[in-house]
């Protein structure tokens, strides 16, 4: 088959084949990255290097976000459920793909075909898998903002960015400072490309006296830090802790900002869409306690299922 090339495919951190044949002989690692724990080795065996060194053409590299995308192609087209390692191929095909499209030696008119063998998956790595998939596909963008703290502002933001979708609100007020730190995810209009949506959110937030940053590819970002936003107050006067359940829909969470904006300040926001019917909101609102009355009228009105977390002890020991 002297036309026929052959392209290996290895995952972020566990790419010792590319490795080896970059430095021209084996080479090893004490702890490879475990995500595609299938395909992950301390060394390659030396016949196996022998072998690659001689027939791959070429090796692509892809990152977990890139495979958690791939599990997902492969269950919408098929309704099989792959594992890491046999999404590792998938994935690779899709960036070798939109690489070599734009080059004159690309596989136009030409016969592509993966080789994947892999599907003992681990129910717990699908949660894992279904928070990534979207930002592997290039759909949802992660930002971390600082804003001018005030009243109104999310509703504001929300309006900002439309029609795009935001999926995520990560936000805790500090009283010390002017300006607040938030998460924001959202996935990107249908009418953009991956490279605009990042842009657009810029442009559209900017005028409201935002900085953006885009932190999609920031691994602390995504793993820990969007779940660490925020800190403590301390106990601040009239505040309420509502805990929400709407039905997921477009424009839901609109509605739900727009329906609250009667004046009252908003000190924490926690909010993200996992993709099922119903929505969850935590929400802390600050109020004159004369108004009390006037926000549980308010918060009744709404039509949600809400509950009161105020003397909850997971709030007044860790949000408070």
């Amino acid at each position: 088959m002297p036309r026929t090339k052959v392209i290996g495919v290895e995952a972020e951190g566990a790419d010792l084949l590319n490795r080896s044949l970059l430095t021209g002989h084996r080479i090893s690692v004490p702890e490879p990255a475990h995500f595609v724990d299938g395909a992950s080795v301390t060394q390659l065996g030396s016949e196996v290097f022998r072998l690659c060194n001689e027939l791959v053409d070429d090796i692509v590299v892809v990152g977990q976000d890139e495979i958690c995308a791939a599990v997902r192609d492969c269950f919408e087209d098929t309704r099989a459920m792959l594992e890491p390692a046999g999404a590792v191929a998938v994935a690779g095909l899709k960036k070798y793909m939109s690489e070599v499209a734009v080059r004159p030696d690309g596989t136009k008119g030409n016969y592509v075909v993966i080789s994947s063998d892999a599907s003992n998956i681990e129910f717990d790595v699908l949660r894992f898998i279904a928070d990534r998939a979207a930002i592997g596909e290039q759909k949802e963008k992660v930002f971390a903002l600082r804003m001018p703290d005030r009243a109104r502002m999310f509703h504001d933001m929300y309006q900002a960015v439309q029609p795009r979708l935001v999926t995520e609100f990560v936000y805790r007020h500090d009283p010390h400072k002017d300006d607040a730190l938030v998460y924001m995810s959202m996935e990107r209009a249908e009418n953009e490309t991956s490279g605009y949506d990042a842009q657009g959110v810029i442009d559209a937030l900017t005028p409201l006296g935002v900085l953006v940053m885009d932190v999609t590819g920031d691994e602390m970002a995504k793993t820990h830090s969007r779940y660490l936003a925020g800190g403590r107050p301390g106990d601040l006067p009239g505040e309420r802790i509502i805990r929400f359940e709407f039905p997921e829909r477009p424009g839901a969470l609109a509605d739900f900002l727009e329906r609250l904006d009667v004046g009252w300040y908003l000190t924490m926001l926690h909010y993200r869409n996992h993709g099922g019917q119903v929505g969850k909101v935590l929400a802390g609102v600050q109020m004159p306690e004369a108004e009390f009355g006037k926000f549980d009228a308010v918060i009744k009105g709404l039509g949600y299922t809400y509950y009161d977390e105020t003397a909850n002890p997971i709030f007044t020991q860790f949000m408070r």
